[in-house]
């Protein structure tokens, strides 16, 4: 694992050791504020294209963060007060588990893992590597990933982990994700008074192995729609806790909470607009009187307000920053009312036959894992589930009539969030990804996993805190229960292992070891031709891997520009070809002329290739492995080994 990441770790230590010491707030309540904290610092600093900027600044407030904790359990008027903090938070299991699982990861993963997954090499990934080119979010320009305008929450946090090493490495990309993760869902445990039960760890082995029963791959996957999830999770859990004792710290969870969903993917005001809809409706069905209980404290009616503000905060700077410095399209495309209405009202055969495959998935689907990886389940049954819980929990706190009508009230959120899928296969998707309706599961998870968490905090709330503390003495149980919860993470990041074990380092430098060296001193305005003849379909994999290697520089591919829906007719608008032997050697030249092409790459060739290509290389030997420099005279090229 590299430095960077354990220096950048031990600063957000230092941030929320301070900040937990002075605010008298649980270290597990703290830490996901630091890692928000730090988001928000790089986001407001990229605004102004100084990522570097934001990392210092966080540093210097950790440092005065520190040295204020230091003086004020010295010198302080109240240092017993601060003495006292300390010890709670050195007695907390969380702290220890936090630096524990961090340190465990760093093993997990090694420093040179490739990533595995189309979308982390086209985006997630991708944009951090830009973001160390640059300096800033890796948007402006012609850079490398195919939808410039998506938020940069997770980007700048893995940028700020691989920081010291002023390069992006896979293993710490990786280890950065899963301790943001991890840190927004340590909350949930902080209810438990005694934290050192049976109860405590069982209920942790549940919250930290969630995430992997909806989306196995979720511990070592950079993309965020399970996230968004967490974060749902995390907001309305940071009201619950304090829910008799509102203050300005669960104001600033709840903002923060805003803040860092909607900056995680444009598609996070939705998981944002759920929390604060159940956070109302708690106001209101379990306060004393009705609707004026909102505005019963100032800080209540801020709940809604201040991170309202929040988000239209990103989406009113974020659109200022695209317009400003000319980013490229979004995903999806502006659709007008009329069609709108069209599909709603007298839909076209397309639309029918969408509509009809998207509802029977949605009532009868199947329980399965789509993709051996996202879990899907067929809604009458989440019906019957939330319904069931609702009942429990409703029976548990005397109030049936709040546990049925919260249990509807999570079916219908999902069903207007399902509905805004189906808009996605109507107006934006590929017609070839419409009629499968490609990444359901996926695009369901974060609703699916926010809900699930909060119905899991809600009987930990109910049911395991207080066999928490019918319990037998619990310190007999302090080496032995640890041990359980780490052999229950470790079980559970077992399940996904074998996707990753073949993807380390030594792969990587046997395979794509002279791609990486024959192109490390090419500029980012130069443009490769990387031509992987495709005969499987790993080779789309390859293809994908060589361009994020290759950058910054350019290389074959996505085209830079236009929407989502201009490739609709195409059978892989995503991906590309990564070589097409059907053209001719003419129609080649022609495309290295038109788009500008400077070197090309031979990364994988066969005879065919060699036969066909021939008269374009002219008397220049045609190797694989070996990049070519290119010369353009006109209508004629001149392709020369590069030395």
């Amino acid at each position: 694992m590299s430095l960077s990441a354990y220096v950048m770790f031990v600063i957000t230590m230092i941030f929320s050791f301070s900040f937990s010491t002075l605010s008298g707030k649980k270290f597990g309540r703290v830490v996901p504020i630091a890692n928000i904290f730090l988001i928000v610092i790089l986001y407001i600093s990229g605004l102004f294209t100084r990522l570097d900027i934001g990392v210092y600044t966080f540093i210097l407030v950790s440092v005065i963060l520190l040295l204020i904790t230091i003086v004020c359990c010295f010198l302080g008027k109240n240092k017993n007060k601060y003495v006292d903090s300390i010890k709670q938070i050195i007695r907390n299991p969380l702290f220890y588990f936090y630096i524990g699982i961090f340190i465990a990861m760093t093993f997990a993963f090694p420093k040179d893992i490739i990533l595995n997954d189309f979308d982390e090499k086209t985006h997630w990934a991708l944009i951090v590597k830009n973001m160390f080119s640059y300096d800033n979010f890796g948007n402006i320009g012609d850079t490398t990933t195919m939808f410039n305008r998506y938020l940069p929450g997770t980007g700048v946090f893995i940028y700020a982990f691989n920081f010291f090493n002023n390069s992006v490495y896979g293993g710490t990309n990786y280890v950065a994700f899963n301790i943001l993760s991890i840190s927004l869902l340590m909350p949930i445990l902080e209810i438990f008074n005694k934290k050192l039960s049976l109860s405590f760890f069982a209920s942790a082995i549940v919250v930290f192995a969630l995430p992997i029963l909806f989306k196995t791959s979720y511990y070592m996957s950079l993309l965020v729609d399970a996230l968004l999830g967490i974060y749902l999770a995390y907001i309305y859990v940071s009201f619950a806790i304090d829910r008799e004792k509102s203050d300005w710290f669960t104001l600033l969870s709840i903002t923060l909470g805003c803040f860092g969903v909607y900056l995680t993917k444009t598609a996070g005001i939705v998981p944002a607009i759920f929390a604060l809809v159940l956070i109302v409706f708690d106001i209101i069905f379990l306060g004393k009187e009705k609707i004026k209980v909102l505005f019963s404290k100032k800080i209540r009616i801020a709940y809604l307000v201040i991170p309202v503000l929040a988000i239209v905060f990103v989406m009113i700077s974020w659109k200022i920053y695209c317009n400003y410095w000319n980013t490229r399209a979004d995903f999806g495309a502006k659709v007008p009312f009329e069609e709108i209405k069209e599909w709603l009202f007298s839909p076209n055969d397309f639309q029918k036959e969408i509509n009809t495959l998207f509802f029977k998935r949605f009532f009868i689907g199947n329980f399965e894992y789509e993709y051996i990886t996202y879990l899907s389940i067929p809604h009458i049954l989440t019906l019957g589930i939330y319904m069931l819980l609702g009942l429990l929990i409703g029976k548990r706190i005397k109030n049936i009539k709040y546990g049925l009508i919260r249990a509807a009230l999570l079916y219908l959120l999902f069903f207007f969030f399902a509905i805004g899928i189906l808009y996605q296969y109507i107006f934006a998707f590929s017609y070839d990804e419409s009629y499968i309706l490609a990444s359901y599961a996926r695009y369901s998870l974060n609703v699916y996993l926010g809900f699930a968490l909060i119905l899991v905090y809600d009987l930990i709330r109910l049911f395991m805190v207080d066999l928490s503390e019918k319990e037998i003495n619990a310190k007999k149980w302090v080496w032995a229960v640890p041990a359980t919860i780490y052999l229950g993470v470790l079980i559970a990041l077992s399940i996904v292992a074998p996707r990753f074990t073949m993807l380390t380092s030594n792969k990587i430098k046997s395979e794509f070891s002279e791609l990486v060296e024959q192109t490390k001193d090419l500029k980012d305005t130069d443009n490769v031709y990387v031509v992987i003849v495709s005969e499987t379909n790993d080779d789309v994999f390859k293809y994908l891997t060589s361009r994020y290697l290759i950058t910054p520089t350019r290389s074959s591919g996505l085209k830079f520009g236009g929407t989502y829906t201009d490739g609709r007719d195409s059978n892989n608008p995503y991906t590309g070809d990564p070589f097409n032997l059907s053209k001719d050697a003419d129609e080649i030249k022609n495309h290295i002329i038109e788009e500008g092409y400077n070197y090309i790459y031979l990364f994988k060739i066969n005879d065919e290739f060699k036969s066909k290509y021939t008269a374009m290389f002219g008397s220049t030997e045609i190797i694989e492995n070996q990049l070519y420099s290119i010369t353009v005279n006109g209508d004629n090229l001149s392709i020369e080994i590069v030395e």
